[in-house]
């Protein structure tokens, strides 16, 4: 089980990264309102869709902060192998996705100047259940690992983490995952296969010319980013959701997405 003192340094040091993340994310809800403005779509079910990818991304990258500071915090304070710590650790993080889904669907609600319709509460609402199961599932794994690293007869067995870069050392033979950025060669292939999509949305005969060009700005405004300086993870996350989510079912364009969906996957970004 972890202690007060524990869970008290981990809700201290996440606060301030959330925080930042949040200002991110009024930026992003702006940014998309508008993009969509200019391609005619300030009102109605599209925007609607469009902040609500926006809103679940960041759900998805504060869970990962979170889970991401949390292991710097154990790294600290070390970690046995048992149950109650499991749960313990499921507790913490079941809290903070509650807190952090609760104060995005507040933020969303501001962008939107209207109550959330309920296909969008409910969007919100499988997020942040597959944001929990998922924790859950690392928090088991993270404990098994533990147990089978233990020596023949220790006291107290510690569990330590390396993360400052967002990676975690579980012992030899294990793996780091670490969230790379937009860079090298890789780059190049998926601007590449975001020009090939492009293309193929202008052609799908399945898109009336409202979506196609939509769909067409969201591509464009992905390219844009990923062309800057310093482009910024979230946002292109949040763009790349957006359109995924609208193009994934229609078959004329499967080849050229199933390409950005690899290219964007050496990112570390996985679209469905």
């Amino acid at each position: 089980m972890i202690s007060r003192d524990t869970e008290g340094l981990f809700w201290r040091l996440v606060a301030s990264n959330i925080r930042d993340m949040r200002l991110d994310l009024s930026r992003q809800f702006a940014d998309g309102k508008e993009r969509l403005g200019r391609s005619g779509l300030s009102v109605g079910t599209g925007v609607q869709r469009t902040l609500t990818e926006i809103a679940r991304s960041s759900l998805r990258q504060h869970v990962e902060k979170g889970w991401e500071v949390l292991q710097r915090v154990l790294s600290e304070v070390g970690l046995t192998a048992d149950a109650e710590t499991a749960d313990s650790l499921k507790i913490v993080m079941g809290r903070f996705i509650a807190q952090n889904h609760q104060e995005i669907a507040k933020d969303l609600e501001k962008a939107l100047n209207q109550e959330l319709h309920a296909f969008v509460t409910i969007e919100l609402e499988q997020e942040a259940i597959a944001q929990r199961e998922r924790i859950d599932a690392e928090i088991d794994l993270l404990i098994q690992r533990l147990r089978n690293q233990r020596a023949p007869a220790p006291a107290q067995p510690v569990f330590n983490f390396h993360a400052a870069v967002g990676a975690v050392q579980t012992g030899a033979g294990a793996t780091a995952h670490v969230t790379q950025s937009f860079g090298g060669p890789a780059l190049e292939t998926l601007g590449v296969a975001l020009e090939q999509l492009a293309t193929a949305i202008a052609a799908a005969h399945e898109l009336n010319t409202e979506a196609r060009a939509e769909l067409q700005a969201v591509v464009t405004d992905t390219r844009d980013e990923l062309r800057a300086s310093t482009p910024n993870r979230l946002k292109v996350t949040a763009l790349a959701q957006g359109f995924a989510t609208s193009i994934q079912s229609i078959a004329s364009l499967s080849p050229a997405y199933s390409a950005v969906k690899a290219a964007f996957a050496a990112f570390g970004v996985y679209l469905p």
